[in-house]
């Protein structure tokens, strides 16, 4: 059984991130600040809007996904229908945009992020989170270590400013 979740559109454009706050880390939910509840074998289609002057290479975890078409080549979509390229890694193109599909075939908590590592800290990731009810079913804890993360990142997150440039 193949269910559509419809698109996810994520605009990027130097904003603070905005984590979950430490009780959040610990429940699987839909927080609608950057995490995503995803049903199993759904067939998730992510439309990735660039409005920076600079290009973006965006990374899933977890998944390989077909890149459908990009604003470089938005002719792909028709020309390639059925027959995509599939990657790992697609580049948003400067004040562009991409246009991506995967099944969620693979359960967890994957992260999808620009690959600047720096570019993360602007907000730049989300955290797709694939069959849930499977992860509660199969006993899914976070371990210590990852609770003491989401701890530091909320503290990070009470102190951090960013230095957003002007242009």
């Amino acid at each position: 059984m193949v269910v559509s979740v419809g698109v996810i559109t994520l605009i990027f454009f130097y904003e603070q991130p905005h984590p979950p706050s430490g009780s959040e880390c610990l429940v699987i939910q839909s927080d609608q600040n950057g995490c995503y509840l995803i049903p199993y074998l759904a067939v998730v289609e992510v439309v990735i809007n660039n409005e920076a002057s600079g290009e973006h290479p965006f990374h899933l975890h977890g998944h390989n996904f077909w890149i459908v078409a990009t604003s470089d080549y938005p002719e792909a979509e028709t020309l390639y229908a059925g027959d995509y390229i599939q990657r790992d890694t697609v580049s948003v193109p400067a004040g562009g945009w991409a246009k991506i599909i995967f099944v969620a075939d693979n359960p967890g908590a994957w992260f999808m992020h620009c690959h600047i590592e720096w570019h993360m800290s602007d907000g730049l990731a989300i955290a797709l989170i694939v069959a849930p009810n499977q992860l509660l079913k199969n006993g899914f804890t976070i371990s210590q270590s990852g609770q003491k993360q989401c701890e530091a990142l909320q503290r990070f997150n009470t102190t951090y400013d960013p230095v957003i440039p002007s242009s």
